[in-house]
């Protein structure tokens, strides 16, 4: 019989830098997809190949997507906006509440903040944070 997880309860949360490093959940999420990780390829054929030969290059860690139930009055949210116009990393944790409790940390940049605007619906944002570095589980 399959054991699932389920995702209720799941957040993603943003380091404050500081030293301990406190995270927040950031509110009002309602989908979070990736990491969307991959290997690169080195291509190592020769003249003595018979065939194309590869191997393995350094892994990208890839991006996390998140849609938001986007509140500009919300300083969180606000705060994404901030760190998105510097330009700079910061801390991510990606905790999923189901047991047992698993917890992945990675630093990343805010690529992209796309908003959503249609009829009958409330305004969204969807978040792109690039990772760079390792993407760790515990």
């Amino acid at each position: 019989m399959a054991t699932y997880i389920t995702t209720q309860g799941t957040a993603l949360k943003l380091g404050n830098g500081a030293s301990p490093e406190v995270f927040t959940a950031i509110p009002q999420c309602t989908s979070i997809d990736g990491p969307t990780t991959s290997n690169d390829e080195i291509d190592v054929t020769h003249l003595g190949s018979s065939s194309r030969e590869f191997e393995p290059a350094l892994p990208d860690q890839g991006e996390i997507t998140a849609e938001l139930e986007w509140d500009e009055n919300d300083a969180t949210h606000a705060s994404l906006r901030t760190k998105f116009n510097a330009a700079t990393t910061h801390n991510f944790q990606l905790v999923n509440a189901a047991s047992p409790t698993n917890t992945y940390s990675f630093a990343g940049f805010i690529k992209t903040l796309q908003m959503s605007f249609g009829i009958d619906d409330v305004v969204r944002v969807t978040m792109t944070v690039r990772i760079t570095g390792d993407f760790t589980a515990s």
